[in-house]
């Protein structure tokens, strides 16, 4: 085999690598025709959440003009998300960067890959896609880890564990 002198340990080095802090957040890309992709990571289904994020300016510049803040709202002639909506937006400017504060609610209604999209607009009437992406969890499948800013509301009961108004045959029933 080998010599008596051969060192056999295998040894690492130490990853730099800060894998908490890069999947923490929720992602925010810019896509394609203006959607802003919103990627909240793993959710559990039938719970509502209340979404904070931190939008940064390079995402939403195509809608902003440089004198003018950002002002979003529903758009009125969209038809309404009732799984997604806005609560608040509003700007915020610190020495190191510029971005908008955004606050959303967020149903996760179905279990697997659930895409939502949520249509704002801004003063001038352009419109705003949010496409909010997760990973839902059906019952008794863990409990995830929620991302940074994402907060749990409540949890909506089931309608099929409701019981029924049938309550059952009883004795005097028979009788």
């Amino acid at each position: 085999m080998g010599s008596d002198g051969e060192d056999h340990h295998v040894h690492f080095d130490a990853i730099t690598d800060d894998f908490e802090s890069e999947h923490s957040h929720p992602v925010i890309r810019k896509g394609a025709h203006g959607i802003i992709h919103v990627h909240l990571g793993f959710l559990q289904v039938k719970h509502r959440y209340r979404v904070e994020l931190n939008v940064p300016l390079d995402v939403l510049s195509s809608h902003c003009h440089e004198k003018h803040k950002l002002v979003l709202k529903v758009e009125e002639n969209a038809v309404p998300n009732i799984h997604c909506k806005l609560l608040s937006f509003k700007g915020k400017t610190t020495e190191q960067s510029q971005y908008y504060e955004a606050e959303f609610e967020f149903f996760a209604h179905k279990e697997k890959l659930l895409k939502e999209e949520l249509k704002l607009q801004t003063n001038e009437e352009k419109a705003v896609k949010f496409l909010f992406h997760a990973r839902v969890l059906g019952r008794g499948k863990g409990t995830p880890m929620l991302k940074e800013g994402i907060h749990l509301l409540g949890i909506e009961d089931d309608e099929e564990s409701d019981a029924s108004d049938w309550q059952g045959f009883s004795r005097k029933d028979t009788d």
